[in-house]
């Protein structure tokens, strides 16, 4: 699996900072050994910036998030918006230009080497620590210890973050990459305690050292919403940085007992060294809960939904055709996501229907299957049998299919299909099922004209295609033919309504009938588009063509234990949509 590199800028300083970014972005386009994902995350940044680093870096793409936001939060929201089960996470600071074209498959090696959950690497200039690697020693206080794979942060000491890889298990438990209760990165010496909670340290690469330019974009730390609303000129969120709790989630007696410090700058609240081993671990298992639930915003204080953003591209290797629509080759304009467990034979039909049906001229759409963690032989077949059949280069990284294994969950509908949504590159998230086959030539060309035909100013839509589950005929669309009491049983909807929902299924919804929630929820403000040109078989006892396996029959116990009503769309759904409406 790839690694997600996210360059974190934010422009404040305005265009002339483009030909330093320019050449950071070079350096790490120009890294070797290294299967990487290179995304700008932007925030402040102007258009003018954007189109000049899309024209010289087209393979490149950018978040371009709107609302003023600190570094931590705009890392963490392209992180969520890209992430497709990377092995793990590099933040690259706008001030950084690498200096070797080694440099991040080698902090991967020393990732791997010790099974760490952070590895970062020194720099050059930097007011916060030493500047030379020898300088990096504990006589100046530094607090870097040494295991047999080389140094490391010790508990409760810091260092100032430019590079840094993290694990996929930081993303997988702590739910997000950074702490947000922040307004900047700071404070640093939590990562000590982040990390050691997961049994794991924070180890330092000295033999890389990258030249970073300090405050190419002015510093994270002094980021306060007023301010930046003044120097920029742009709206802030009332959002609750620094709020005025968060010193309490550090000062109480629970997070002491459990370990948790807080010593970077005025060495306050020294953590209890009892509560760690030999190995720099903490032996207690609960630190890390407290750390997820006290250094991370929850949804009530701050949703990353609301973030206003858009996915910029750039545009290589364009072809017209016909009803003036430009696109160009391998860019997915349809994410099509598949949830699936142990139905080989049924996800091999279904896969097979996508691209034997498709548009040969070019690849348009992407395919995101997710499967259960403890599920290694359908995961198994689809690397060694069905992978290839998906690639258009010579790499993984030209493959418009892609794999992510998941702990099982039994709101399998609602968490398997948001979660695989939220890693959607296209601007249609196509919702299917593994027992499902789409039988039309040129469904993916069909489908994408039809959004560009029919597209709403905010980009608020569903567009419903034809199966034999539960609309076969057209007499069950009624009199209009935009409007749809049930509609398909596989909706296709905007990456814009994805983005504000956070995810293709509302919250409430458990376990089957979501496809009646959400045709309800588009049919209540009028934004249902029938396309009764793509026609999907659906394979299902449903439609009688098959009878119940092991799967359904799970999901139907389930169900029966847990479901009831969940298809009723509530009020606070309605209000969501309607106020998603007035804001685009």
């Amino acid at each position: 699996m790839s690694f997600l590199t996210v360059y974190n800028i934010c422009g404040i300083k305005g265009k002339q900072n483009i030909s330093y970014y320019k050449k950071s972005i070079s350096k790490i386009l120009d890294q070797k050994n290294i299967d990487q994902e290179v995304v700008i995350s932007s925030c402040c940044s102007s258009r003018e910036i954007l189109d000049a680093l899309l024209e010289a870096f087209p393979q490149v793409k950018i978040n371009e998030i709107k609302d003023v936001v600190p570094v931590n939060v705009s890392f963490n929201h392209t992180c969520d918006i890209f992430d497709r089960g990377h092995e793990g996470f590099i933040y690259i600071d706008s001030g950084i230009v690498l200096s070797d074209e080694n440099d991040l498959s080698t902090l991967v090696e020393r990732k791997n080497l010790g099974s760490y959950a952070m590895v970062s690497a020194l720099v050059d200039d930097d007011v916060g620590v030493a500047i030379e690697a020898e300088k990096f020693e504990m006589d100046r206080g530094l607090g870097l210890l040494e295991d047999e794979n080389g140094k490391f942060v010790s508990i409760g000491s810091s260092l100032n973050l430019h590079l840094q890889i993290f694990s996929r298990e930081v993303k997988d438990y702590y739910r997000k990459v950074l702490p947000d209760i922040f307004a900047g990165y700071c404070t640093e010496s939590v990562f000590s305690f982040m990390c050691a909670a997961l049994k794991s340290k924070w180890s330092v690469c000295d033999n890389v050292i990258a030249h970073h330019h300090p405050s190419v974009d002015g510093q994270s730390s002094g980021f306060h919403p007023h301010n930046w609303m003044v120097e920029t000129g742009r709206e802030t969120y009332d959002h609750p940085f620094q709020i005025k709790s968060y010193m309490s989630r550090f000062f109480n007696k629970e997070a002491y007992r459990l370990g948790l410090g807080f010593e970077e700058c005025r060495k306050v609240l020294i953590h209890d060294p009892s509560q760690y081993d030999d190995n720099s671990h903490c032996i207690n298992d609960k630190l890390k809960e407290y750390i997820r639930d006290n250094l991370y915003l929850n949804s009530d204080e701050f949703e990353y939904s609301s973030i206003n953003s858009f996915i910029v591209k750039g545009n290589p290797k364009q072809v017209t055709v016909k009803k003036g629509i430009n696109k160009w080759c391998y860019d997915y304009k349809i994410s099509v996501i598949i949830p699936t467990r142990s139905r080989i034979n049924l996800l091999d039909e279904c896969l097979d229907s996508l691209l034997d049906n498709c548009y040969k001229e070019y690849r348009m759409f992407e395919v995101i299957l997710l499967v259960d963690f403890d599920d290694h032989e359908t995961y198994n077949h689809i690397v060694n049998n069905v992978k290839d059949k998906f690639k258009h280069g010579y790499s993984d990284a030209e493959c418009c299919l892609s794999i992510i294994s998941v702990e099982r969950s039994e709101f399998m509908q609602r968490d398997y299909n948001n979660f695989a949504s939220l890693a959607a590159r296209g601007d249609l998230v196509f919702v299917l099922n593994d027992d499902a086959v789409v039988t039309t030539k040129d469904w993916d060309k069909k489908i994408y004209e039809f959004y560009v035909d029919n597209k709403t100013d905010d980009d608020i839509m569903l567009i419903s295609v034809l199966d034999d589950s539960h609309n076969g005929s057209l007499d069950s669309f009624g009199n209009n033919r935009t409007r749809v009491s049930h509609g398909s049983c596989f909706p296709i909807l905007t990456k814009t309504f994805v983005h504000n929902m956070y995810g293709v299924m509302p919250g409430h919804i458990k376990m089957w009938t979501a496809d009646t929630a959400i045709n309800a929820l588009f049919n209540d403000v009028d934004r249902i588009f029938l396309l009764d040109s793509v026609f999907v078989k659906h394979n299902s006892y449903h439609s009688g063509t098959r009878d119940k396996d092991v799967i359904n029959q799970h999901v139907s116990d389930v169900s029966s234990e847990m479901h009831t009503n969940d298809h009723i769309i509530t009020s606070k759904n309605k209000s969501i949509m309607k106020r998603m409406l007035s804001k685009c």
